[in-house]
């Protein structure tokens, strides 16, 4: 396995990443990534904060991480085949080189 996604999932237990002020809507979201539909949900106001987990969806951290939300723009998202994100055709495709992409695509968009 590759050390590159070895340490994007080690970082991904509780995937944050801090990035400059940008202007996002608050709001639910999809996104196409990797022909999947993800889920995400926008709130708050300040520095990006991207919030995920590869095994569960994104309301317990919405209802915990509420309190940042004053000074981050908090984006909390369904990997794939929780919450509201569409579940892939195959098991395979539950995988880390996956997850990799899914967080780095919607940090991009």
């Amino acid at each position: 396995m590759n050390f590159k996604y070895k340490a994007i999932l080690a970082f991904n237990t509780l995937f944050i990443i801090f990035t400059p002020a940008q202007q996002l809507k608050n709001g639910n979201f999809t996104e196409k990534i990797d022909s999947i539909n993800i889920n995400y949900t926008v709130k708050g106001d300040g520095p990006v904060m991207l919030i995920g987990h590869p095994n569960s969806g994104k309301t317990g951290y919405e209802l915990t991480l509420q309190p940042l939300e004053k000074q981050f723009t908090m984006v909390y998202y369904d990997s794939r085949g929780t919450g509201k994100s569409d579940a892939p055709n195959k098991i395979e495709d539950y995988n880390i080189q996956n997850s990799v992409i899914e967080i780095e695509e919607l940090r991009k968009s």
